[in-house]
């Protein structure tokens, strides 16, 4: 993880000494940081903000990508509402500037956010738009691939199995020798479907395959949850030695490195094993330490959760009373729990629809300056045109105010020069009209040209003074 941090921090220094540019850093970012535990990222992410918003210019695309940064930080933060606000925010810049690569983006932050938020329609609806863009233009690969895993995760949630396979593979076709985090996140997700399928074999292919990787890539926290997944393999296969081992293991990795929710999730699967095989001594370790964590990080369903379980021991154990006692506790929780998620359904169905309503208001207002600037255009082209011809009208007045002081000219001189050398041909008196006629036209157009020139430089100078 250290070294993670080094190389980013190095990266960071190379981008504020201008040897980096900003499509390069932030896509080093976004590849690395995933390697860092979540509760780390932020500081690093706060100080790569602040840095953007003191030192680029405004509504740059390096504001646009550093806002976006930080609104994807928030969703992996489970903030949804800063990361939607964030989006929005991101989604103004970027179509400021038509970015498109950098819209469909933020597409992809409102899809996880959606899906998580438990609107699927919506999520696959900008996901989609958010894989295409990035699938076709490849500038974005990290999220490119994040979508992708996204719309795959999706199709998995809706029983749609053949498209989640087929959307897996194609992520682990693009990442075999470069992006190992998600060749192995892909590979996990086919072995989840394989799992729910009930073909273990299949699931367990996967599975082992995701391990190699993990063990390759050094990353306690995948392999933590990889061993977690084989392990439910293995105990609904019925096989609870194996099952206790991987999920044994699965627990050190997350006690080792701070990870309550998924030690907490192990220590249950353990208790239920232990149920089963009558090992009542152990499952009541695995609860009450399991109880302990959740108390601590206070996850009500966890919590609710361990006192169902420790109900059904107490009743094995003839402890009736015991077991009343913790039941009571599960329903008084599990009615808080159902009552706060229905006020949580409504909290996330109001942060969708503000979050869509601006994102309304950003196409409106994006509709507007587009626009403005279409009708600035047609009134330049116009003030443009009347220009021209204001100037070719004046170009042609100089020039018929030439000709005729060149027509007047040309018999005095005529005469002036038959005095000095005699009688001039007439056809050469003929022949120096025609010719004053002939360079009528290219007059024209030099005093036209010198006009034009004249004008546009007029405008420009004040331009350079301001800027």
């Amino acid at each position: 993880m250290a070294g993670i941090k080094e190389f980013l921090e190095q990266k960071f220094e190379e981008y504020k000494t201008k040897k980096m540019n900003g499509d390069h850093f932030f896509h080093e970012l976004w590849q690395n940081a995933i390697l860092i535990p979540t509760i780390e990222r932020r500081p690093f992410f706060e100080q790569v903000f602040e840095y953007v918003m003191h030192n680029s210019p405004v509504h740059s695309k390096a504001h646009a990508l550093a806002t976006f940064t930080m609104g994807n930080l928030a969703f992996h933060e489970e903030k949804y509402e800063v990361s939607l606000s964030l989006t929005a925010e991101a989604e103004k810049l970027f179509a400021d500037l038509n970015d498109a690569d950098g819209l469909a983006l933020c597409n992809m932050g409102y899809g996880g956010a959606y899906r998580t938020l438990g609107d699927f329609t919506l999520a696959l609806k900008y996901l989609m738009e958010a894989y295409e863009q990035l699938s076709k233009s490849h500038k974005y690969i990290n999220f490119e691939l994040a979508s992708g895993y996204a719309l795959a995760s999706l199709y998995v949630e809706t029983k749609n199995f053949d498209k989640a396979i087929e959307q897996y593979t194609r992520i682990i076709e693009m990442t075999r020798d470069s992006n190992k985090p998600f060749y192995l996140l892909a590979l996990d997700g086919i072995g989840m479907i394989y799992e729910c399928k009930e073909e273990w074999g299949e699931a367990m292919n996967y599975y082992g395959h995701a391990l190699d990787v993990c063990e390759e890539i050094n990353n306690p926290g995948f392999k933590s949850r990889v061993l977690s997944d084989m392990g439910n393999v293995y105990y609904a296969t019925k096989d609870y030695n194996k099952a206790i081992a991987f999920h044994s293991n699965a627990l050190k990795i997350r006690e080792a490195f701070h990870i309550p929710g998924g030690a907490i999730t192990n220590l249950i699967q353990l208790s239920e094993i232990y149920l089963k095989e009558g090992n009542y001594d152990e499952a009541a370790r695995c609860l009450s330490k399991a109880l302990e964590k959740a108390e601590t990080i206070k996850v009500k369903p966890k919590i609710m959760q361990v006192h169902q379980l420790f109900s059904q021991l107490y009743e094995r154990l003839g402890n009736l009373g015991k077991s009343i006692e913790h039941y009571k506790i599960y329903h008084t929780l599990s009615e808080e729990v159902n009552k706060e998620d229905g006020i949580n359904k409504v909290k996330r169905a109001e942060m969708i629809f503000e979050a869509e309503q601006t994102k309304k208001e950003n196409t409106i207002i994006r509709a507007q300056k587009e626009e403005i600037e279409r009708k600035n255009i047609e009134l330049q082209n116009t003030i443009n045109e009347l220009t021209i011809t204001k100037i070719s009208r004046k170009a042609k007045a100089l020039t018929l105010v030439i000709a005729v002081i060149l027509l007047l000219a040309e018999e005095p001189i005529t005469v002036l020069v038959q005095e000095h050398i005699g009688a001039i041909n007439e056809y050469l008196a003929v022949g120096t009209k025609i010719i004053i006629i002939l360079l009528l036209k290219p007059i024209e157009n030099a005093i036209e040209h010198f006009m034009l020139t004249k004008t546009v430089l007029r405008n420009v100078r004040p331009n350079l003074v301001n800027t």
